[in-house]
């Protein structure tokens, strides 16, 4: 926890990070990633997430990517606005552009190679708790206005976390994002908008497999995994359909 916060965290671990940046990248890594988590606090919306969390976070960040680039690793840069309460994708949207613009300002503080990083930001949705869900087609613009008002052109890609959405949710609005993307820009979208899911990538996989070794189960988590990257890739390029579900689930078992 973050003192004289109420609550926020910051992420540790820069004392070492030079000398496991050198290790892992002669062990033949050559990109890492480092995760900063923002709460925001729905008794003081307005003043969250707080500018310390905001500032100590991002400059963790800076440290982080400048110490990867200067030992041979692509930096993975990951602030997370969590999305665990009952307030509107106002409020996500509002506390989303603070944080990345903290974040980048860092970047460029400490004179990071921003062609040479990959940002993986959380989509711009209502709280989790909300009654009133914000729709895959407002997700798309509200996230994408909020990437062009903080994010440079130069980075190297955008990879969407998931945040516990789930795996159709998930795919609807990354195709969303680059439908957007691709009408406000004339077809040529200003950032490669991709996806780095964790849970809505691998849920339905993991349970059609659920450890058991019989080929039946093997193949079709597999196949269970190709369809859910599939979707995802047709999201990327905002060619995903929901009938799409449909027709490749029915190839399954």
């Amino acid at each position: 926890m973050l003192s004289g916060t109420n609550d926020e965290s910051i992420t540790i671990g820069l004392d070492d990070l030079e000398n496991r940046c050198k290790e892992f990248h002669e062990r033949g890594c050559r990109a890492a990633k480092w995760r900063a988590v923002f709460k925001i606090d729905e008794s003081k919306i307005d003043a969250s997430p707080s500018t310390l969390a905001m500032d100590e976070n991002a400059h963790t960040l800076a440290r982080y990517a400048k110490c990867c680039q200067e030992n041979g690793l692509v930096p993975i840069v990951e602030p997370e606005v969590l999305l665990d309460g009952n307030y509107s994708i106002e409020i996500t949207a509002k506390a989303t552009e603070k944080v990345l613009s903290k974040v980048f300002g860092a970047l460029i503080d400490h004179d990071v190679c921003l062609e040479n990083i990959l940002l993986k930001p959380n989509m711009i949705r209502s709280g989790s708790a909300a009654k009133l869900q914000a729709t895959p087609t407002e997700v798309g613009e509200y996230t994408f206005a909020v990437l062009q008002r903080t994010v440079p052109i130069a980075i190297g890609g955008i990879f969407f976390l998931s945040g516990g959405m789930s795996e159709n949710h998930a795919t609807e609005c990354l195709n969303e994002i680059n439908k957007v993307a691709m009408r406000k820009w004339c077809g040529v979208k200003p950032w490669h908008l991709s996806f780095s899911f964790g849970r809505a990538l691998q849920k339905s996989c993991l349970a059609e497999w659920n450890g058991r070794d019989e080929a039946k189960f093997v193949n079709n988590a597999k196949k269970t995994l190709f369809f859910r990257a599939k979707a995802n890739s047709l999201a990327t390029m905002g060619n995903y359909h929901r009938d799409f579900e449909s027709k490749e689930e029915s190839k399954i078992g």
